[in-house]
């Protein structure tokens, strides 16, 4: 269990790397449309951020023939917590203390669920 619990950690790392990626990618355009498609697509971090998206999801499905979705579903609320840390590092975003309150009850209901079972 110890094993699979690692591996879905990585997996919901994967998910926040993706977010990461983006982020980063789409920091140089100003807006988003069909004139900017093309350049968004070719954006080698826009594309790394879809691949981690992708080997997050082969992962998960893995995961999903090893652990009961109801218990791996909520653990993915720890990507929340993840980008909020990594969004204030990586970005410099400031973090209002509200949304630090919401990351002290999502790490609560993890741990709910994750000593259930």
């Amino acid at each position: 269990m110890v094993f699979y619990l690692a591996v879905l950690i990585f997996c919901i790392f994967f998910g926040v790397a993706g977010q990461l990626m983006l982020k980063h990618g789409m920091t140089g355009f100003d807006s988003f449309g069909l004139r900017t498609l093309p350049r968004v697509v070719r954006n080698p971090w826009i594309v790394g951020g879809f691949a981690f998206y992708g080997l997050g999801t082969i992962v998960w499905l893995f995961l999903l023939t090893k652990l009961e979705l109801s218990f791996m579903y909520p653990m993915i609320s720890l990507g929340y917590v993840m980008v909020l840390f990594f969004s204030r590092i990586a970005f410099g975003e400031q973090i209002p203390l509200v949304r630090w309150a919401g990351v002290v009850l999502i790490c609560g209901g993890v741990c709910m669920v994750g000593f259930s079972g």
